[in-house]
């Protein structure tokens, strides 16, 4: 069995890195959510981070300890000798935009696996009518694409309206009524012979 994308080491250093430099949060922010991460725990210590941080708190061991207490997460998350392991995981915070992509890249492959595993249960199924009335219905293809906006990631909502056109256009060329048969009837061809005249 392949085992689901994931990127350990950078989920640990973008953690890190927050936890480093403040400036860092505001860089991560607009990559991640904590539904980026593969790991529970990484997902939740980056929220608690992030809610900090919007509260203008300091971000450290102590008080993101005292943050995941609050909410009974702390133990589940690996206690405070975790979140100081996390810390120590990156010696700076310079680089914590690349590690978010490499997070990011993980979760967004994760996303079209589950994607397509959805569809092909979906095909399995016999639940295609959404795209078989979209191939007809232009207006109902549209209102998908509107829908997959919604989806948490701008290249994912991407992929998946890519993903449906593909579908719609298979569907409307199954569709489409075969071409009738024409019989074409070929009228023989003349035979031009040239006059010649003899001397």
């Amino acid at each position: 069995q392949l085992e689901r994308p994931a990127n350990i080491e950078a989920e640990e250093a973008v953690l890190g890195s927050m936890m480093l430099e403040a400036a860092a949060i505001g860089l991560v922010q607009p990559i991640l959510t904590a539904q980026s991460f593969s790991m529970d725990r990484h997902g939740a210590i980056f929220e608690a981070i992030t809610t900090l941080a919007a509260q203008g708190k300091a971000v450290d061991i102590i008080t993101l300890s005292d943050a995941l207490t609050e909410t009974g997460q702390l133990e589940t998350v690996g206690g405070t000798s975790y979140l100081a392991e996390l810390q120590q995981a990156v010696p700076t915070a310079i680089h914590a935009a690349h590690y978010a992509n490499l997070v990011n890249e993980a979760a967004l492959r994760r996303a079209v696996i589950d994607l397509s595993a959805d569809m092909t249960r979906q095909a399995y199924a016999g639940k295609v009518e959404a795209l078989a009335l979209a191939a007809k219905e232009p207006a109902e293809a549209n209102k998908i694409m509107e829908a997959v906006d919604s989806l948490p990631s701008k290249e994912l909502a991407n992929l998946a309206k890519s993903f449906c056109a593909f579908e719609v256009l298979k569907l409307r060329i199954r569709m489409k009524p075969a071409p009738k048969s024409v019989e074409v009837k070929l009228k023989p061809a003349r035979s031009k012979v040239a006059h010649v005249e003899f001397t």
